[in-house]
């Protein structure tokens, strides 16, 4: 006879486990995969955890783009946080919005 051992998830583990397989899914498609990454309090929950995403071969980086639009104490939080979860953090800065340019978008001229 053989013995299955069946593991039950929390509906919030189930949830998470799904969400780092379709992560790792879409990074093994991709060349070059990042994760945007927005200061706030719910990227900061949709972040990846370190026993999660960014562990081993498939782990990639955290994106922010820097509008230059928020408070210093939130760089700050940022880079703190994103050195306590071992995230290698990459930033874009939007040169036209640091040099007080008008922002061009599709909602815009």
């Amino acid at each position: 006879m053989i013995r299955v051992r069946v593991i039950r998830l929390s509906v919030i583990r189930r949830l998470e486990a799904e969400s780092i397989h379709i992560f790792r899914e879409v990074a093994a498609e991709c060349e070059r995969p990042v994760m945007l990454y927005s200061v706030g309090r719910i990227p900061r929950r949709c972040a990846p955890r370190p026993e999660g995403l960014l562990s081993g071969e498939d782990s990639f980086p955290l994106l922010h783009v820097d509008t230059a639009y928020k408070f210093p104490e939130m760089y700050e939080f940022r880079d703190r946080f994103c050195r306590e979860i071992g995230a290698d953090l990459r930033v874009y800065r939007y040169e036209e919005a640091l040099q007080g340019k008008p922002i061009r978008g599709i909602w815009g001229p």
